[in-house]
């Protein structure tokens, strides 16, 4: 089977194993992640944190599947962030902006509201 472009290690990559591994600076900004906050919900600090230890565990040279197996996910899963890191770095561990309902009313229609409901 002709090996695809990319890592010369592995042959299945789209960049080299090099370029996914991340940077002191970025280790440290990942390890950050894993600090809790008050501003975030507790759901949305497990998530970061588990993305953050994905590549971090990464890092240390565990393959895709060895990491969803200690982490009980898919290796879909872990596949996906660590793309998404080797992309975009930390940025990429966030959520997406997820489409929802178009906004029903305006500004002006919130506050004829708030207004109503406070001289009642």
């Amino acid at each position: 089977m002709p090996r695809r472009h990319g890592c010369p290690r592995h042959g299945r990559h789209p960049t080299p194993c090099e370029q996914r591994r991340p940077s002191l600076g970025s280790r440290i900004a990942i390890q950050c992640v894993c600090v809790p906050s008050t501003l975030a919900p507790r759901p949305a600090l497990y998530r970061h944190a588990q993305r953050a230890q994905f590549v971090l565990a990464a890092a240390r040279g565990d393959g895709t599947t060895t990491i969803a197996r200690a982490f009980r996910v898919r290796p879909a899963t872990v596949s996906k962030w660590r793309t998404r890191f080797a992309a975009r770095r930390v940025a990429g561990l966030q959520d997406d902006a997820r489409p929802g309902a178009p906004v029903r009313y305006g500004a002006v229609t919130e506050d004829r509201i708030l207004a109503l409901l406070d001289t009642v």
